[in-house]
Formats: structure tokens, C-alpha cells, sequence
């Protein structure tokens, strides 16, 4: 048997043992990369789409169109691998989205897009904020929070802030996987302008006069449009704005505002007010063991592996935090892979006591250490290796995913107990063609769920993926691992006095379940009443 058991495994061009270390290979590729796979807790959609975002204050749609997203959008719109862009100028801000085709990289895509904007920003009028590019579109912005520390010292508000800004904020957003950092809390600086009256009524200045000084600085206003005939371009139509110069944040520059021109003179804002700089009033106060706080959030990407990345973050913090001031403390207040990491533990467990329990029934059936060790290992290496295909496909892990793992684990048991009977029994594979068929039929089910709506595809498709690759892999280590290891452990088909007690246990099972048919066929009525009761109860 040892012979034509190795015959079997490696079709005379590979031994048994070459066969068993590919497989184990295979299986510590798949360990690897098992870190590098994405885990999450509900499956969710990954936009194909980035979104450029950028702000001018106080600018006027019209102007913004012109200027900055009608420049910016011609510039992206010779870009490969775009399906679709759409854009959208409004009050003070705009955004572009630009939807790639299907199958483009997304990374390739934003590197191309900072390369545009590189270029084009030193040509964008001068308060322009420098464009942002985020993943998916405009429309479905909603940020998924991943951490949430709070930062307290015997410091200020202000002092806090500034410093979780200028030394926390840098390094927590170079993180692979963070896509935003948000640092508030602290009470803002305003300035607060002081007038007298009695010097106003002199000199016969009202005091909205003044808050229209004051509001002129910096603002847009439109003059008008003008209509251009272009030879190549056709005809269009211009904006034509004035902007007032602004101000810098300094007591001068407030200063000298001017306000009203009297007999000649000009009355600058210098001399009607007193300009000062101050903390707003708070409106509450929140302290922790009567320390003053901050709070620091951290946003991940929707495609990141959000138990990755609060590893990482975790990482960094410990770093950071060994470098704080002495009074100062960071505390964390959530973590939402917490609640991550227990989901997805019970369901491991879950899993793994349901196949404890096949396992347990398989060698009560067989009795046969080596039988259990062949199903155990090709189980082991079944799962290890499929991790390649998960990487590689790029199929998320998840409860919907895992529960695809589970309902895998039974047909994946059942094709290798038929295979390693077959051996044993027949010394033969072609049981492999009625394996492949019912493996087949089960794939085949499958593929519904690649032509449902968006919605439930999005939902529904790792599930099918991790079914549809833990099956495949099961087909190979059939044909393959299987005869390879039963000729590596030499198992070998129990006879004798087992076989016959065996066969007699079986013709008694059969013998009981003839008169089960024969009564049934017998007394239908009764068994019509006893099902209908069974439901009924």
C-alpha cells in the first residue's frame, strides 16, 4: 500500500514528502500574512473615489469656480483611469471628486493628483488653502472615530492645545491608517474692541460705522461680468471681482483701519477703540482630578485594519508619552476596536468549538489517532493557506467573514473524510470527481451573491469570497496533501475483529431503519399525525 499510496500522492513526479513540505510552506506564507489582512467588525464599502477639498473665506461661488476649481478640474480631468468627475463651487469652499474606473490603483491615482496640485498651486490666488485629497466622495464623508484620549496637565487650555498640536498631532497623523487627527477643548482668543461713546458723539461717527470698517477688511465684491469671444475656446462669461486687502493679527494693522473721512481727515480705527487680545469666556468647564483637559481624537481609514492601527497608535503613544512634560497626562477615554476585538474573539471561539466538536465525533467514529491527526492537519493547512488567497483577493475579516469560515468548515471536513475512506478502502482517488463535483455545485450557489444590488454585494461578497477560497484550497489538499500524508503516517484501514464488529453495528442500523420504512409505509395516517403534532407542540 505504502507504494502505490506514494504513487498516488506525487503522480511519480513529486514524493510524498516533497508534497507535504510544499503545503507546509503554504501554510507559514499564510501565517505571515495573516497581520496584513483587514479586520473590522461589519463589512463596509470601500469608495472608489478621492475627493480634493480646498477653502477661500469669504470668496463668492462664482469667483471660486473661475479661479480655483475650473483650473483645477481641467488639470485632473487629463489624468488616466477617471470614469467620472464632479465639482461643486460654493460659498468660502469647493470640492472636486474624481471616480476612478474599475480596477485602477487608488494610490497611484493620489500620487498623480499631488503631483497636479503641486503644480498648480504657486498659480492660485493668494488665501486659496492648500487642497486636501481624502478618499470617497463629498457625499459620504462620515469619519470612523477610532480613539479618543484626553490630554491633562497643570497647565491651561491653550498651553494644552498648543502643545498636543505642535508635538502630538505631527506624529500621531504620519501613522499608516490614520486619516485624521482633531485636537479641541480649549477656550479660542478673541479680540475685543472697546469704544467711549461720548468721543463718538463728538467727532459724529455712529458706532455701526465702525462694524462696517471693520468688515470691509478682506472682503470680495463682485464689479460685474465681462463677456470673452475665444477663437478656440468659444465665448464665456468672467467674473469680475475687487477684494480690499486684509489685515495681519497685530494691534497695528487693527489700528489702522480707517473708518470716516471728515473735512480731509481720515479717523482710523486706532483712535475710536482700545484693541486687545483675550480669551473667550468660557461656557464650561470640564477637569479630570482638577486638571485641565484636551480632548485628541484619532480617525481611521475605512479600508485601514483598524486593530493595526490602534496597535500602532498605541506604539507611538507610549513613545510620545515618555517624552511629555511631568505634569503632564494622556488618558484613554475610548477605543471602538475594544468592542472589535471581543466581537470578534467570541466568534473565533465559537468557531473553534464547533469544529472541536466535529473533531471530537470523528474520532468517535474512527478511533484512530492518525485519522484525526490527517483531518487536523489538513484543516491547519487548509485555513493557513487560504490566508494567501484572502490577501491576495483582498477579502476583509470580519463577523460576516467569519461566520463564511464556519459554514466552510463542514463541507471542507465531509470532502476530506470521503477522500481519506476512499484511500484507505479502494487505494484509489476517483472518489476526487464525485469531491469536485458537489464542491462545485456548492461554488456554483455562490456566485448569486456577485449579482445582487450594491448594497447587499458589498454586504454579502467576503462571505461568498471565503467560502468560495477555503473550498478551492480544500479540492487541492484533497488530490494532493492528503494522499501524501497517509502515505508519510502510513495509515493503513483498521481489520479484524473492529471490521466485523463494525459491519454488524451497520447491518443492525440498516435492518432497524427497513422496518422503520416498511412501518411508516404501512401506517402513513399515523406518521401524517405524528409529524403534524410535532410541529403543532
Amino acid at each position: 500500500m505504502k507504494q502505490q499510496a506514494g504513487n498516488i500522492a506525487g503522480r511519480k513526479h513529486f514524493s510524498a514528502y516533497s508534497i507535504n513540505i510544499i503545503f507546509i510552506l503554504l501554510a507559514l506564507v499564510g501565517v505571515a500574512l495573516l497581520p496584513r489582512l483587514t479586520i473590522k467588525l461589519n463589512p463596509g464599502f470601500v469608495p472608489n473615489s478621492l475627493t480634493v477639498s480646498y477653502t477661500w473665506p469669504d470668496a463668492m461661488p462664482a469667483v471660486i469656480e473661475h479661479e480655483v476649481t475650473a483650473r483645477l478640474e481641467g488639470a485632473f480631468s487629463t489624468l488616466r483611469n477617471i470614469n467620472q468627475v464632479i465639482s461643486e463651487s460654493s460659498h468660502g469652499h469647493g470640492y472636486i471628486t474624481l471616480e476612478a474606473k474599475k480596477g485602477a490603483d487608488l494610490q497611484t491615482l493620489r500620487f498623480e493628483m499631488l503631483s497636479v496640485i503641486k503644480d498648480l498651486w504657486p498659480r492660485l490666488p493668494e488665501g486659496v488653502s492648500y487642497p486636501e485629497i481624502s478618499t470617497g466622495s463629498a457625499a459620504d464623508k462620515s469619519k470612523k472615530l477610532l480613539t479618543s484620549y484626553v490630554l491633562q496637565g497643570k497647565a491651561g487650555t491653550n498651553e494644552l492645545q498648543l502643545y498636543a498640536e505642535s508635538f502630538l498631532l505631527p506624529k500621531l497623523a504620519a501613522i499608516s491608517g490614520i486619516s485624521h487627527v482633531a485636537v479641541y477643548g480649549s477656550t479660542p482668543f478673541e479680540w475685543q474692541l472697546h469704544y467711549n461713546e461720548e468721543q463718538l458723539r463728538v467727532l459724529g461717527i455712529q458706532p455701526h460705522q465702525l462694524y462696517r470698517a471693520i468688515q470691509s477688511v478682506g472682503a470680495v465684491r463682485g464689479l460685474g461680468q465681462v463677456r470673452v469671444d475665444n477663437r478656440q475656446e468659444g465665448v464665456f462669461i468672467i467674473p469680475v471681482n475687487i477684494q480690499t486687502p486684509g489685515v495681519d493679527e497685530t494691534d497695528d494693522a487693527w489700528k489702522n483701519i480707517p473708518v470716516e473721512n471728515t473735512g480731509g481727515r481720515i479717523t482710523r480705527l486706532g483712535e475710536l477703540l482700545t484693541i486687545q487680545i483675550e480669551q473667550q469666556q468660557a461656557r464650561s468647564y470640564f477637569r479630570i482630578n482638577g486638571l485641565n483637559t484636551i480632548n485628541i481624537n484619532l480617525y481611521s481609514d475605512e479600508a485601514a485594519n483598524q486593530i493595526a492601527v490602534a496597535n500602532e497608535v498605541g506604539k507611538e503613544l507610549a513613545r510620545l508619552i515618555s517624552e511629555m512634560p511631568p505634569d503632564f497626562f494622556l488618558v484613554k477615554m475610548y477605543d471602538s476596536t475594544e468592542f472589535l476585538r471581543n466581537e470578534l474573539g467570541k466568534t473565533a471561539r465559537r468557531a473553534l468549538s464547533a469544529l472541536l466538536i466535529l473533531l471530537v465525533f470523528i474520532f468517535l467514529v474512527n478511533r484512530n489517532p492518525k485519522y484525526l491527526l490527517i483531518i487536523t492537519i489538513c484543516l491547519f493547512v487548509n485555513l493557513t493557506s487560504a490566508i494567501i488567497l484572502y490577501y491576495l483577493f483582498g477579502v476583509e475579516i470580519h463577523l460576516v467573514s467569519i461566520a463564511g469560515i464556519t459554514v466552510s468548515l463542514s463541507i471542507i471536513i465531509d470532502n476530506y473524510i470521503m477522500m481519506t475512506n476512499y484511500l484507505l478502502q479502494q487505494r484509489s482517488l476517483r472518489s476526487y470527481t464525485a469531491i469536485l463535483g458537489s464542491t462545485l455545485t456548492t461554488l456554483g450557489a455562490l456566485l448569486v451573491i456577485f449579482f445582487l444590488g450594491d448594497h447587499e454585494r458589498n454586504t454579502l461578497i467576503d462571505f461568498a469570497m471565503v467560502v468560495i477560497i477555503n473550498l478551492a484550497v480544500s479540492l487541492s489538499i484533497a488530490l494532493f496533501f492528503i494522499p501524501a500524508l497517509v502515505n508519510r503516517l502510513q495509515l493503513r484501514s483498521r481489520k479484524g475483529k473492529y471490521q466485523i464488529r463494525q459491519k454488524r453495528l451497520i447491518s443492525k442500523l440498516n435492518g432497524f431503519y427497513a422496518r422503520y420504512i416498511i412501518f411508516a409505509k404501512r401506517r402513513r395516517w399515523a406518521m401524517i399525525l405524528i409529524i403534524v403534532f410535532s410541529f403543532g407542540l
